[in-house]
């Protein structure tokens, strides 16, 4: 379903007119984009996980001169450095000039992410389905979506391979990934987006009382993480 929306919506591209934020804003917003590609600067893509990296970077500093650690916080403490150093290659990497062209082409073309694409706003009504709650749209590029969607059935699937390969051939077929597209796409999946998720949230919340859920929460991220990586380290091998 998503590779048709991606298809309906890189058809729209620049002539979609409706914007939350309001025509003007949404303009200015995708000529900031181009103008960012054109001089290999910062996308709003590659600034999200720059931000996310100096926000684990805070977290490791903020837990390192902590003491008397709960159990959330000496779990997180005992493993935050290698999350961390893989949220800073894998933001390398996205700034890589590799992905300009491809960041670039969407910028030029108008090119609409969905922003949300989960299974919370897709409908299946009979034989109809639809997709809703589009306020998050914007103008990115759609591996963004379709990394979204993917990473967060991985999660669900204990980042079973079978399951990678079935979601990644069903978007193919209908949107075809070039060899950029998709390291792309793996160079977002390499990005320990749900562990900096947790983190985060800890970093924001009341920490006198964590509850036992988040510890749970964790130790799942951290169980998962060496299948994650094998998955990963076995599609790049191909390359």
């Amino acid at each position: 379903m998503m590779a048709y929306l991606h298809m309906a919506l890189r058809e729209a591209g620049s002539e979609l007119k409706i914007n939350p934020c309001g025509e003007t804003e949404y303009k200015e917003y995708a000529q900031a984009e181009l103008k960012a590609c054109q001089n290999r600067k910062e996308t709003a893509l590659r600034k999200t996980y720059v931000k996310h990296t100096r926000e684990l970077k805070k977290a490791y500093n903020y837990l390192k001169q902590k003491k008397g650690r709960q159990t959330f916080e000496q779990l997180a403490f005992k493993h935050i450095g290698d999350y961390y150093e893989e949220a800073c290659n894998a933001s390398e990497r996205l700034m890589d000039e590799r992905f300009d062209e491809r960041l670039l082409d969407a910028a030029v073309n108008g090119e609409i992410s969905h922003g949300s694409y989960t299974y919370h706003n897709v409908l299946i009504g009979g034989k109809d389905t639809y997709v809703v709650n589009f306020d998050r749209y914007k103008n990115e590029c759609q591996i963004s979506d379709l990394y979204q969607f993917i990473r967060k059935v991985m999660e669900k699937y204990n980042w079973e391979n079978s399951v990678f390969y079935r979601l990644l051939d069903e978007y193919d077929r209908i949107c075809p990934l070039d060899d950029n597209e998709l390291e792309l796409l793996m160079t977002l999946l390499s990005y320990p987006e749900k562990f900096w998720k947790i983190i985060n949230q800890y970093i924001n919340s009341n920490k006198s009382w964590i509850p036992d859920k988040n510890v749970d929460k964790l130790r799942k991220v951290i169980e998962q993480n060496e299948r994650r990586r094998e998955l990963i380290d076995k599609i790049c091998c191909v390359w």
